[in-house]
């Protein structure tokens, strides 16, 4: 090492051996899990729908034109093949050609000419290009949210048989509140005709009808 070299330069890295640690069993089955799967993806054969709907695809994000320009054979295409024979050319537009318009004499300028012309010069040119392909996607409303189904017969007979069941819980609870309450007084009434007879007991009291007692007072 020359004295004008400096000590901190990339030189005396280059020949340093790097130092890697050993993989663990579970880095090495993920490794192999992950060669394992991308081989599976590549040997494996696609189903039909697949390609069905790989086909779709390409064909749809392609025009007539750009394949004919692509193919370099537009006899391949019946339809292409006659509007090509008729004169058509690709990148032109259907339609008769904006042609100039005819000279006029001169004359005094009318209203309904100053309409017409002012009409003329808005008019859409014609298309060069076809018309994209856009592909039903369902009903849908305002909007691209999904519209909520009407109720049909079955939704109305789980709904009608569901207020029915709540109607009948309802009915349930209050008469088992009302036997709860009921059961509640009779023994309430028991314990005081008890305790009635046992007073009437204790101040010598003779009753000659017990009947009294089961009388409820009001």
């Amino acid at each position: 090492m020359s004295d004008d070299e400096d000590y901190l330069s990339d030189k005396f890295l280059i020949g340093a051996s790097e130092t890697t640690q050993p993989k663990t069993y579970t880095q090495r089955r993920q490794e192999a899990l992950k060669q394992s799967r991308q081989k599976n993806e590549r040997n494996r054969t696609k189903s039909r729908r697949q390609r069905e709907q790989e086909a779709r695809e390409d064909g749809l994000s392609k025009s007539l034109f750009e394949r004919a320009k692509q193919d370099k054979d537009a006899g391949a295409n019946k339809a292409l093949g006659i509007m090509m024979k008729m004169g058509f050319q690709l990148g032109q537009s259907l339609g008769r050609p904006e042609d100039s318009p005819p000279t006029k004499v001169a004359t005094l300028p009318d209203a309904s000419e100053h309409s017409a012309s002012s009409t003329d010069t808005s008019k859409p040119k014609h298309k060069a290009e076809p018309l994209p392909l856009n592909e039903w996607a369902g009903k849908k409303g305002i909007g691209l949210g999904k519209r909520s189904r009407s109720p049909g017969a079955s939704e109305r007979i789980a709904k009608m048989a569901k207020m029915a069941e709540e109607a009948e819980q309802e009915s349930f609870r209050d008469r088992s509140r009302r036997e709860y309450e009921q059961r509640h007084a009779e023994s309430h009434l028991a314990l005081s005709q008890r305790t009635c007879s046992n007073l009437d007991e204790e101040a010598g009291i003779s009753v000659s009808n017990p009947v009294c007692y089961s009388v409820l007072p009001r």
